[in-house]
């Protein structure tokens, strides 16, 4: 029964196969590029769906098919999956959607590759981390949910593979940071954060830095008990007693 199944399965494989091959010639023929094809399997304009899909791998497939007989012919019309991807949806959407789908199983692998393929491919253009949290838009978020934010997150990532393979670029998130969000609320979000055993790095890389910078600044704990208190209404749960404690 079990060799029957498998046959079975086999037969069903290979006849999708055949299917497949066949619709990737037919496309072909027709002179249908991999932007036409794009076009035509996505249902709806979100990276998301087309991710999660049946037809990312005919999409891959038939854009190797693509390169190996014309862009061969021509170089210039050579294609890559996240070229297309980048070109069709954006950069911010791809690595924002990326970010979130590494937190699901059925495409972790995936979105993990196709993320370090889009890293390499902005720092090899020499993006830096400052040029990325424009692209990423990490300005836009709120400082509350900050560290919970794809956004943030992709940052963060990006940062830490250019710090592991070109120390050299290496630039403060701290200071970045700083030029958009005040100093009393980031230092509240990232408190909070650092309580989350998933967020704790963090705390080495954003509140230790803010702690010397305010002893450079010659924060006081008074003065800095002071300005503590000016929101301590608008946060749900005030974490101004932890700060000041391990400051």
């Amino acid at each position: 029964m079990q060799n029957w199944l498998t046959q079975i399965t086999h037969f069903k494989i290979t006849k999708r196969e055949n299917s497949d091959n066949k619709q990737l010639r037919d496309w072909l023929q027709a002179g249908q590029t991999p932007d036409d094809i794009l076009n035509l399997l996505k249902v709806d304009d979100e990276f998301e769906t087309f991710l999660k899909g049946p037809h990312y791998d005919l999409l891959s497939n038939f854009i190797t098919k693509y390169n190996n007989h014309v862009a061969i012919k021509d170089p210039k019309k050579e294609v890559t999956l996240l070229g297309l991807f980048v070109k069709t949806y954006g950069d911010e959407a791809v690595a924002k959607t990326l970010e979130v789908a590494k937190g699901d199983p059925s495409v972790e692998q995936l979105a993990m590759r196709i993320q370090g393929d889009l890293f390499a491919g902005w720092a090899g253009n020499g993006l830096a981390t400052r040029d990325v949290y424009n692209v990423l838009k990490v300005k836009d978020e709120g400082v509350k949910n900050l560290f919970a934010t794809p956004a943030f997150n992709a940052w963060v990532n990006f940062d830490d593979m250019v710090n592991h393979y070109s120390p050299e670029r290496a630039e403060n998130m701290l200071n970045q940071l700083l030029t958009t969000f005040d100093e009393i609320p980031l230092a509240k979000a990232i408190e909070l954060a650092s309580k989350d055993d998933v967020a704790n790095a963090i705390v080495t890389k954003l509140q230790h830095p803010l702690f010397e910078k305010w002893v450079r600044d010659g924060q006081t704990i008074e003065t800095l008990s002071k300005r503590l208190k000016f929101d301590r209404y608008v946060w749900e749960v005030d974490p101004s007693m932890d700060i000041l404690r391990e400051y």
